[in-house]
């Protein structure tokens, strides 16, 4: 009889980790931003319950929404904002002045 799910491989190997590894009582809320330039983007808080400070996880090329460090970062006692850009893709898209802009609007 096979597994029904494969093996999972160690968080530290890719960029992604499973909704069960974040700590017990921590927050997750989404949020839709608007940029000075008017462009949306979008972000996500994650919250335990003794956070006092936030990191900030961001890629202009990427979503970061689910990157590999944010369970660490909780279990350490930080809230963790992860936002994504307005740009997906290569190189030749991303707009420094744009994704600034991004940055900005979290």
């Amino acid at each position: 009889m096979r597994p029904t799910t494969a093996p999972r491989p160690p968080a530290a190997l890719n960029g992604d980790w499973y909704p069960r590894d974040l700590p017990p009582g921590t927050g997750v809320s989404s949020h839709l931003l608007i940029t000075e330039d008017g462009a949306a983007t979008r972000g996500w808080l994650y919250t335990p319950s003794h956070a006092r400070s936030v990191v900030t996880v961001m890629h202009p090329r990427a979503d970061a929404s689910r990157h590999y460090l944010i369970p660490d970062l909780l279990k350490a006692g930080f809230a963790v904002w992860a936002q994504t850009g307005r740009g997906g893709g290569s190189d030749l898209r991303l707009v420094h002045e744009s994704a600034l802009l991004d940055v900005a609007a979290g």
